[in-house]
């Protein structure tokens, strides 16, 4: 799993997020809302579990 660069975590919830507006229907529109803000809970997951790592090995 990639957090960086063009094939990042990041770069794919803000292309998700940045499609949602070309897409003709609502469904459409919701599936790539759901999609992206997915995308960036992974984000939010490692943010948790990053102090976790300093305690751990201290």
């Amino acid at each position: 799993m990639r957090f960086g660069g063009p094939d990042g975590e990041l770069s794919a919830a803000l292309r998700y997020l940045h499609q949602r507006y070309s897409m003709p229907t609502g469904e459409a529109k919701a599936l790539l809302t759901d999609i992206g803000t997915e995308e960036l809970a992974h984000w939010e997951m490692m943010g948790a579990m990053y102090p976790g790592f300093f305690t751990y090995f201290e």
